[in-house]
């Protein structure tokens, strides 16, 4: 089983698309954790809503803590044998469950990372002819974090884990780039990583309450 841990925070208007992307995925054993960190629209409320009518649904209302501290706390009550991350702005293509869960247990990987694409519109993703396929240590993939394809080997979503990997590792609360900071810890912890360029994970850069287009601050040296 996997479990999806789904971090929320006043994204009214985009969760619905995520959550319906996840219940729309064509593996359907795992469990979905909706993290409410605090906020402050109808985010939270939402997420019940969803809870209500699928009982794979879990939401959890915390008081504020951040990303990592709304991370960290769907790792500690997770259930599953596989963890992965979806950013409550965002949402996943249809196989995006079956095919990277595929790539780990074909490969016997503890970490499987896909493309994605950035700030999509309603086009259709058009997929590589002929899919590319990388086997690689844990040790050559933190050499490949300052590679082309720095952000897919950074960041905590785009990606499934083997549980195992964070039964010591968390997140540090209160630092912007959360993922940046410990990726390279997640990857000693991988005895094999797989990695494919087919788009599975839909990236969305055009909210304006979202880290990443939050503008400077002292934070930004994390």
């Amino acid at each position: 089983m996997i479990s999806i841990i789904v971090p929320v925070y006043n994204v009214e208007k985009y969760i619905r698309k995520c959550l319906d992307s996840i219940l729309a995925q064509t593996y359907e054993d795992y469990e979905l954790l909706i993290i409410d960190d605090g906020s402050t629209d109808g985010s939270g409320m939402l997420a019940d809503e969803y809870a209500n009518k699928d009982a794979r649904i879990s939401v959890i209302h915390k008081s504020n803590g951040g990303l990592s501290d709304a991370r960290n706390h769907g790792i500690e009550i997770a259930k599953g044998e596989f963890i992965c991350f979806i950013d409550s702005d965002d949402w996943i293509e249809v196989t995006y469950l079956e095919e990277l869960l595929k790539l780990v247990n074909d490969s016997e990987a503890d970490v499987a990372i896909c493309a994605y694409m950035r700030n999509p519109g309603e086009e259709r993703i058009v997929q590589p002819v002929n899919e590319s396929i990388t086997v690689e240590t844990g040790i050559e993939a933190i050499g490949n974090i300052w590679s082309s394809h720095y952000t897919e080997y950074v960041v905590a979503w785009n990606k499934i884990y083997r549980r195992k990997i964070f039964d010591d590792l968390r997140y540090p609360v209160g630092m912007i780039h959360e993922d940046e900071a410990i990726c390279a810890d997640v990857y000693l912890e991988s005895s094999k990583v797989i990695r494919t360029d087919r788009v599975l994970y839909n990236y969305r850069v055009n909210n304006s309450e979202s880290i990443m287009t939050s503008g400077y601050s002292l934070k930004r040296l994390d």
